[in-house]
């Protein structure tokens, strides 16, 4: 522990044995407490990490990892727990997405501030990664964690958001696992499948979108999506639909034919449903037959 007091000018260093000390840390705490090795200088570690969590630094992350440490030699420290708490307040996504992953994850600490945290973070962190931990973030905290802080509704309202304006096609997929586990999916399904029904094309073209991930509900859900490529007036509309069959490898005859029937005509549309024919097999292209017989 001598080596951190001695290196408190040189930052990098600082940082560098810090992590050290983080990362062993972490490997012990995670080890079963009947199993875990013995600690010498426990009470040395403390103080030190202590004294650079209360003092000033130029950069925060440094005072953040020597949080974690404390937190990882005894999980009810409260100055390593205070100190974490003020990270969930950072425009800086890294420092708050770490913060979080200790409170929520290794101490299993649910109130309302964390949550709002995930929920910031989960709509305003650039790197996409960190909004995978978001989610991860709301897994752990679960539906129960989640309804005793009174905030179920803007969790679901959060994620219907982000099953269509989410730009990471594996970052909506993992949306759609969460609203799964919360237990969201069929209230999902029935606000999505009567948004498909709204006016305005850009309503109609996002719950489309969102069915791309979340799947088709309901046969009637694919009835109505196959006489939408009919019939709709919006182009946009219609290339979703392609896109989100081929998206989900509905390996459906209705389906196949439909877009056999698309694939004829000219123009982006006819280009897209050739591309989303690539998605089935053994289903030849059949002469061009109408919705209605379809159904």
């Amino acid at each position: 522990m001598e080596l951190i007091k001695y290196v408190r000018k040189d930052t990098q260093i600082q940082d560098d044995v810090i992590s050290n000390f983080e990362d062993a840390l972490k490997r012990w705490s995670m080890t079963t407490r009947r199993l875990r090795p013995a600690l010498s200088a426990v009470r040395n570690m403390v103080e030190a990490f202590t004294q650079i969590v209360t003092t000033p630094h130029a950069d925060p992350r440094i005072p953040m990892k020597a949080a974690t440490c404390l937190c990882y030699l005894d999980s009810t420290d409260q100055v390593g727990i205070d100190k974490l708490f003020t990270y969930l307040h950072d425009k800086d996504s890294y420092t708050k997405k770490h913060a979080l992953e200790i409170l929520a994850k290794h101490l299993k600490m649910y109130d309302q501030v964390i949550i709002q945290a995930t929920i910031d973070l989960l709509c305003t962190a650039p790197v996409y990664k960190h909004r995978l931990v978001a989610l991860e973030t709301l897994i752990n905290i679960g539906l129960e964690g989640i309804n005793e802080n009174n905030m179920t509704e803007q969790i679901f309202q959060t994620l219907r958001e982000k099953l269509w304006n989410e730009p990471h096609l594996v970052v909506r997929q993992r949306v759609a696992m969460t609203v799964n586990y919360l237990r969201m999916k069929r209230k999902m399904w029935e606000v999505v499948e009567k948004q498909l029904g709204h006016k305005d094309e850009e309503n109609r073209s996002q719950a489309v979108i969102s069915l791309g991930v979340l799947g088709v509900g309901s046969t009637r859900m694919l009835r109505t999506l196959l006489e939408m490529t009919e019939i709709d007036p919006s182009d946009q509309v219609q290339f979703q639909i392609i896109r989100t069959f081929a998206r989900l490898h509905l390996n459906d005859i209705r389906v196949k034919r439909n877009l056999c029937n698309r694939q004829q005509r000219a123009g982006p549309l006819g280009r897209e449903a050739s591309k989303a024919l690539k998605n089935f097999v053994n289903l030849p292209c059949e002469p061009k037959q109408s919705v209605s017989t379809l159904m």
